[in-house]
């Protein structure tokens, strides 16, 4: 399964020092979030009901537009 490489990023940011602030969602694999040198969460879009009802925050899918996505899915 492909996911956004956040430890990746974390363990870089950690040896070189350097901080980040990432938001990023991938729709084909329904995988949300929002990550930084320190901490991270993901969310997992099911698009069997709106966003807010997965658990995304309400940022997050304003961001990335998730009620239109999931508007057009149930069309």
């Amino acid at each position: 399964m492909y996911g956004t490489p956040v430890p990746a990023l974390q363990y870089a940011a950690n040896e070189r020092h350097f901080s980040f602030e990432l938001k990023y969602c991938e729709v084909g694999s329904g995988l949300v979030g929002e990550a930084t040198e320190k901490d991270y969460k993901a969310y997992f879009l099911t698009g069997e009901r709106p966003p807010e009802e997965d658990g995304i925050p309400g940022d997050l899918s304003a961001e990335f537009n998730l009620n239109k996505v999931f508007a057009e899915s149930q069309e």
